[in-house]
């Protein structure tokens, strides 16, 4: 669960930058 939201919130600030 904190693995998954982590790698989610890691990923959408990559793509966001």
């Amino acid at each position: 669960f904190l693995q998954a939201e982590a790698d989610c919130s890691t990923a959408i600030g990559l793509d966001k930058k």
